[in-house]
């Protein structure tokens, strides 16, 4: 009786021993899925919505400066290029009827230019 009994509480230790192992190797997957989760998703740099918004009505050259000319929904306004435009987002470009933006993050938009046709 004696030695089924050891049996039974080495037994019983080594399946506890199991379940802890198995325990943190759970966790351990649970801390990394959340991990991948958080950077799988890179937020969108501020501002980028409202700037989708935008319609790019054309550009213009006066002087040594370019400015393109934009309608925000509200008001029409106009950027030199590589002047801040919203947030940290900068008109950093004009061709082909596009205005490109970019954000210090490496982010790039273009907006096509607006036509009635």
């Amino acid at each position: 009786m004696a030695l089924l009994r050891d049996e039974f509480h080495q037994d019983q230790d080594a399946l506890y021993a199991a379940i802890d192992e198995i325990e943190v190797i759970i966790h351990s997957l649970m801390n990394k899925k959340s991990e991948s989760r958080v950077s799988s998703n890179p937020k969108t740099p501020s501002y980028e919505a409202e700037l989708r918004r935008w319609r790019y009505l054309g550009a213009a050259q006066m002087g040594g400066s370019q400015q393109a000319f934009f309608n925000n929904g509200k008001s029409n306004i106009a950027f030199e290029k590589g002047g801040q435009a919203l947030g940290n987002w900068r008109l950093s470009g004009m061709e082909n009827g596009s205005a490109i933006f970019s954000h210090p993050k490496g982010k790039f938009l273009v907006l096509k230019a607006f036509s009635n046709e």
